[in-house]
């Protein structure tokens, strides 16, 4: 599939052994439930100035957590570990969320996007290298490794439910734009939950409520825009509209905000959609810690 020339860096910025596997993947809502929890910090990769941060919701006390070329942080649910992917070795590590402490959980070459079970005990991830990437799950030490998906699709941007019970997941079989779908960890019981052949959707995102998943949805060689919907695929709601790129939703502990990628920078708007405000330049993939 052609993808838009101004695609976001979550796959872009990864190296060779990533990137060709991933490349071929390449109105508001009703009223949230509030989940208890504070602002939360956000966790951001840095587009220049390299590496993991951690910053406010309103842009104030940002602070370096790794000085490599990291990507795709994920912060642990009891937000005391963020989990990441070193881009140069292409593995998912996880470290403190102040820095250090660093844990190798893969050593494959080939590992990204990981996302923490909601009790924190296990990690999903994407595994490519030799085929198409496949989505695994593993426990937080990096042991217990189990295939969620096998196939001859590309299965990529896992976000696991806030019940633990759910994988959702963007699917693009060769020549196909990707769509959404969900899954049951141990693998069964997938359930496509959007189909939009003239569109691709991507970077799902679960509500802390569980009732909505947010996501990204574009066209070939047209910007991208954010959008959400009910976790059954329904009720499908366009929450920005614009002439960039607006991709890798994240949201706030109240379910009440959303955090997104867009003009090469973090920001941040009402989960219903409107104005969005800028949380950090020269930003990607953002991730809001749960508490």
């Amino acid at each position: 599939m052609k993808l838009p020339s101004a695609r976001p860096p979550r796959r872009l910025l990864l190296p060779a052994s990533i990137c060709a596997v991933a490349a071929i993947a390449l109105c508001a809502p009703a009223a949230e439930a509030v989940v208890p929890g504070g602002n939360g910090r956000i966790a951001y990769m840095g587009l220049i100035d390299l590496g993991i941060f951690t910053i406010d919701p309103d842009g104030g006390q940002r602070k370096r957590v790794t000085d490599g070329f990291d990507v795709g942080p994920s912060w642990s649910p009891d937000g005391n570990r963020i989990a990441f992917v070193d881009a140069i070795q292409g593995d998912v590590w996880t470290m403190k969320a102040g820095g250090g402490d660093k844990r190798r959980l893969t050593q494959n070459g080939s590992s990204f996007e990981p996302s923490w079970s909601p009790n924190g005990k296990r990690i999903v991830f994407v595994k490519g290298g030799g085929g198409d990437p496949e989505i695994f799950t593993m426990r937080a030490d990096g042991s217990g490794r189990s295939r969620v998906t096998d196939n001859d699709a590309a299965d990529f941007d896992p976000d696991w439910s806030p019940t633990g019970k759910r994988i959702v997941f963007a699917r693009a079989r060769h020549g196909d734009n990707p769509d959404l779908f969900k899954v049951d960890p141990d693998g069964t019981n997938t359930q496509r939950i959007t189909n939009t052949d003239a569109r691709y959707e991507v970077t799902p995102a679960w509500s802390p409520s569980g009732r909505k998943i947010a996501f990204a949805s574009g066209r070939g060689g047209e910007d991208e825009e954010i959008y959400a919907m009910r976790s059954d695929g329904s009720n499908r709601k366009r929450l920005t509209e614009n002439d960039y790129v607006d991709s890798d939703p994240a949201w706030s502990p109240s379910g009440g905000k959303l955090a997104f990628f867009a003009k090469d920078s973090i920001w941040r708007m009402k989960a219903r959609g409107g104005k969005g405000h800028l949380i950090a330049r020269d930003a990607a993939w953002p991730d809001w810690r749960a508490r």
